[in-house]
């Protein structure tokens, strides 16, 4: 199985849903993806992974923390939460939350 099948099969478990994205990209691969239900098929090994945020995903939102600025706040201003991602040129740029 591959990376990306597994991510997706996580999130799915979670409640969440995955979103197809176009490699190295954060396009969506279907122009219904805003209303669609993705499965197995739909993940290829290149592909970018996503998540449809807020109703569909439980309530999942996202605190986009790509300003230098932010990032260096976020502690002192943000609740702790323990699911946090990011790049290697950003590492912990993501910090999610369900509310």
């Amino acid at each position: 199985m591959n990376d990306v099948l597994a991510e997706a099969r996580y999130l799915d478990r979670a409640d969440y849903m995955p979103l197809p994205l176009a490699p190295r990209s954060k396009h969506p691969i279907a122009k219904d993806w805003p209303t669609r239900q993705f499965g197995r098929n739909d993940f290829k090994a290149d592909s970018n992974i996503g998540v449809i945020l807020g109703k569909r995903s439980e309530g999942l939102v996202c605190v986009d923390l790509d300003d230098p600025i932010a990032h260096q706040l976020a502690d002192r201003f943000l609740p702790a939460t323990g699911a946090k991602i990011g790049r290697p040129s950003s590492p912990s740029s993501h910090w999610f939350y369900e509310i």
